[in-house]
């Protein structure tokens, strides 16, 4: 049984060109911070390259060293308050 042939298209830095490819927002954080945390980039030339702020670059990059991938999948804000 053949799957269905993905399309083949040629590699890219090119910030506004990945973002088209992108299925998910949380594939598109990863890939914002993969130059980031991987090659070691500098924030400041990332915000740049994609228009995302330095600062919040700064913030998910942090997040990401601290719980890893998981970061990806929780939202930004604080838990809420337990109740007893």
């Amino acid at each position: 049984m053949s799957a269905t042939p993905r399309l083949q298209l040629q590699p890219t830095d090119d910030w506004a060109q990945l973002r088209l490819l992108m299925s998910s927002p949380k594939q598109e954080t990863y890939e914002l911070l993969r130059p980031i945390v991987l090659f070691g980039q500098p924030t400041t030339t990332r915000a740049q390259e994609t228009g995302v702020a330095a600062r919040s670059l700064h913030r998910k990059v942090g997040r990401f060293a601290a719980i890893g991938m998981r970061s990806l999948f929780e939202v930004d804000e604080p838990p809420a308050p337990r109740v007893r």
